[in-house]
């Protein structure tokens, strides 16, 4: 089998790639996750595919295949065992440093949290295994295990008292399981019912013929008799005339015989916590596992927060709040043991990014540039046929103050679609021009890139300025001759793609970088460029994003830059008219659009995928393509785009369709950011249910670009409740950064940005929906602490806090002084 040494990156990054999956797979419990454009196991069998010829072991991809093949027809403990095959396969092909694994001998020179999870009394191996699989594996790991909720025994809800359209949790006993095939005989249902001493209610769950092992794993692990935790939204049942629980959630209580609450037994609690579990594992189990690591060693556990935090913010100290998490007296004390780990969560997260502002701002010199009276920015302002909206003026002038600062700049400029940025950042780059030093704008794809040189090139020509553009395409001898002009300092401003960070690219005097779609990049790659700096000067930076990003994000995903918004558009910019239409209103769209054809303007059509699926309803942009060619628009000149063309194909179909020689562009998501095409004025999104509302928001965002009306149309082919009220945003409002809200709010921060991805922590006990202000309390607290103690004091005054803070952040702090 091959080793580290030998793979290609590419061939390692599909490992890695492989290694990602597995993990959000496996956070789904095993249900075949649905990803972007495909679910996990054809993902799987894409990625293998990619590697086959590269792998030594021919049994071992191909034994996967099968497997995979067979993935969605798998009972749970198979496809446990298949992901596990999977990612041992993955981790033998990578061949990462072997780490010595701690045994309980090697424990006693631990500290108490970080001992292994055998030392907890009463885990054995198979109990570990189930514990690792919920991401646990050490002492501390348990005790800050969050319930997921707690029963009140004092307050839970009968069967007789529930009302239709709440949603709730109570105790039942399973009376009644059976199942049978629908008359389609594409579907079983397996239905239950439950009772309690109140009355009944009933459940139904439906299941594939090829989730027929499922079915029955479920109906095996709820036989009749069982006592439920049953949770779910009530509507009635006319079969059987009783509450119905809609899509419910059941759990196991696995009470012991006469003990109606385990939890009694520890004190005068009358509240159970519930956990999430893993297969084989029951809550009686994990609460004595949680029990046993409270009585051994939770006293021994040191608190992170200092106690002048604890008594500023009121906070229980770290082991009453183990205690009050796991067996409160009451919900309002397990609600403060919550709130305590809320705020640590958010705390050492904002400390870790005030601790990057100020090794950046502390260890890094910047340029000092100061805008010149009568200089060239006076002399773009001059020329400019509007005057910049209040925004624009207010993010200069902080963008200006950054720059004559002797501390580097930092800054992310966040606007929503149309907003003005790209002046903003002419302006920026005119400032460093204007005192000597060249400005590079970098952008994420050779298309954008191009369209910023054009943009460039006709506003910042008149003033004398030397523009050039760096992008892969270009052939050797202009590409030479470019490289030549950059390190002698002939040409003022470089525009390009990531082929602006290659090591043969040499600059006189570079002074400002600018980063569009800064989230498009890796670290790296803005660490790269920012290296090209003069004498240990790094460039000042300014990033930018036209994704709306809500206001928690913000202070997450960006917490360590200083952020300028641009909250208005500029004037003479009509709203872009939003209409939402089933699928038997299609020809309505059409007709919009050939209207707007007559009229001379063009118009986009987006679809979500590319190839048909059997799992996907979603109709492949290249199959319509060829019926709206030949069959609706047949008179006009339509063109096709997507990510599977070769990059000479996509530049051809772009530059056909910004010329105007395209009247109907057929795409994916590969228009979604970036591209400008003033003419076009129709957007037309199919299966718009499939996409999040920041997504659709930025497809909305490629027309409305001139003084011509625009509209967007999306199409639902599913709209139910829920569906059409998600939608029905997009049609109520056109302000980015109110939509970016309700998406965080609905699809929550894991699937809004992809947290493996985006770095952030899955977070416990905090929500970035919900909890702004406990959010906006812990990061005051952090960088006030970290810009009076410094780095220094940090360590010397506060170990404990310190050791957990750089055990989660070395390497961020290393990477993300790039911005």
């Amino acid at each position: 089998m091959r080793t580290t040494s030998i793979l290609s990156p590419e061939v390692h990054a599909v490992f890695e790639t492989l290694l990602k999956g597995i993990d959000v797979e496996k956070k789904h419990r095993f249900i075949n996750v649905q990803g972007k454009e495909r679910r996990f196991d054809a993902f799987v069998r894409l990625q293998l595919k990619l590697v086959i010829k590269h792998v030594l072991d021919e049994d071992a991809i191909p034994k996967l295949l099968m497997q995979f093949q067979r993935y969605d027809m798998m009972d749970l403990p198979l496809r446990m065992h298949a992901v596990d095959a999977l990612e041992h396969f993955c981790h033998a092909m990578l061949k990462p440093p072997t780490k010595k694994t701690a045994t309980v001998d090697d424990d006693e020179n631990l500290p108490a949290g970080q001992q292994s999870l055998a030392k907890i009394k009463g885990i054995g191996p198979k109990l570990e295994a189930m514990l690792r699989s919920l991401g646990l594996s050490t002492v501390e790991d348990v005790l800050r295990y969050a319930p997921r909720q707690y029963i009140d025994y004092q307050q839970r809800k009968k069967l007789a008292d529930v009302m239709e359209g709440e949603y709730v949790s109570l105790i039942a006993t399973i009376k009644r399981v059976e199942s049978h095939d629908l008359k389609s005989g594409k579907l079983s249902v397996l239905r239950f019912l439950f009772q309690d001493d109140s009355g009944k209610a009933s459940s139904q769950r439906f299941f594939s013929t090829r989730q027929r092992a499922m079915l029955e794993s479920v109906k095996s692990k709820f036989p009749k008799g069982t006592e439920v935790l049953i949770s779910g939204k009530v509507k009635w049942d006319s079969f059987n005339h009783c509450p119905q629980l809609d899509n419910a959630e059941m759990q196991t209580l696995s009470y012991e015989d006469g003990d109606e609450s385990p939890m009694l037994g520890h004190g005068a609690t009358t509240v159970l916590p519930v956990y999430p579990l893993t297969q084989g594992l029951n809550l009686k189990s994990l609460r004595r596992c949680i029990q046993n690591a409270l009585d051994t060693f939770s006293a021994e556990i040191p608190d992170a927060l200092p106690e002048a935090i604890r008594q500023e913010q009121r906070l229980m100290g770290v082991h009453e709040a183990f205690h009050s998490l796991h067996f409160p007296m009451n919900l309002a004390v397990a609600e403060k043991a919550k709130h305590r780990f809320g705020f640590e969560e958010l705390f050492l997260l904002q400390l870790r990014l005030a601790l990057m502002r100020y090794t950046y701002k502390h260890e890094i010199q910047g340029q000092s540039i100061h805008v010149k009276p009568d200089g060239l920015v006076h002399q773009f302002l001059e020329g400019l046929p509007y005057q910049l909206t209040k925004a624009q003026a207010r993010s200069f002038q902080e963008v200006c103050d950054d720059l004559s600062s002797p501390l580097p700049m930092n800054r992310l400029l966040h606007g929503d679609v149309g907003s003005g940025k790209t002046v903003v950042a002419m302006l920026t780059l005119l400032v460093a021009i204007e005192n000597g030093f060249q400005g590079a704008f970098m952008a994420p794809t050779e298309i954008l890139a191009e369209q910023h040189y054009q943009g460039c090139v006709e506003m910042l020509a008149p003033l004398g300025i030397k523009t050039a553009l760096l992008v892969g395409k270009l052939g050797a001898k202009a590409k030479r001759e470019v490289l030549q002009s950059l390190a002698n300092g002939q040409i003022h401003l470089v525009v390009g793609t990531h082929a602006l960070i290659q090591k043969s690219v040499e600059f006189h005097r570079l002074g400002v970088v600018v980063v569009d779609e800064q989230h498009r990049f890796g670290v790296k790659q803005r660490l790269a460029l920012r290296n090209k700096g003069v004498d240990d000067q790094m460039p000042e930076l300014l990033s930018m994003t036209a994704t709306p990003i809500p206001r928690t994000l913000a202070m997450t995903m960006h917490g360590d830059l200083d952020v300028s918004v641009l909250d208005e558009l500029p004037p003479g910019r009509s709203p872009i008219l939003t209409r939402l239409l089933s699928n038997s209103h299609r020809k309505e769209a059409y007709d919009l659009i050939e209207t707007q054809l007559v009229y001379g303007r063009q118009a986009y059509i987006v679809f979500p995928l590319i190839d048909e699926s059997e799992s996907l309803s979603a109709k492949a942009a290249s199959a319509e393509y060829e019926r709206l060619r030949t069959e609706v628009f047949q008179h006009r000149r339509v063109g096709l785009m997507h990510g599977k063309l070769k990059a000479e194909e996509k530049d051809a179909v772009m530059h056909a369709f910004v010329q105007g020689e395209l009247d109907i562009l057929v795409s994916t998501t590969v228009v979604e950011v970036g591209v400008n095409v003033p003419n076009a004025s129709v957007m037309l999104i199919e299966n718009a249910e499939r996409f999040g509302l920041a997504q659709l928001h930025q497809l909305r965002g490629r027309v409305g670009r001139a003084e011509h009306q625009s509209y967007c149309v999306l199409i639902a082919q599913q709209k139910n409740e829920e569906t059409t009220k998600r939608l029905e945003i997009m049609e109520e409002t056109s302000n980015g950064f109110v939509i970016a809200e309700h998406d965080l709010a609905i699809r929550g921060p894991g699937d809004y940005v992809g947290l493996r991805q985006s770095g952030l922590p899955e977070l416990q006990f905090a929500n970035l929906v919900d909890d702004y202000e406990l959010l906006a309390q812990a990061r005051q607290t952090a960088f006030e602490w970290m810009e009076r103690l410094g780095v220094d004091g940090l360590q010397q005054e506060h170990p404990i806090l310190w050791e957990k803070l750089r055990r989660g952040s070395s390497e961020e702090v290393k990477l993300l002084s790039s911005g």
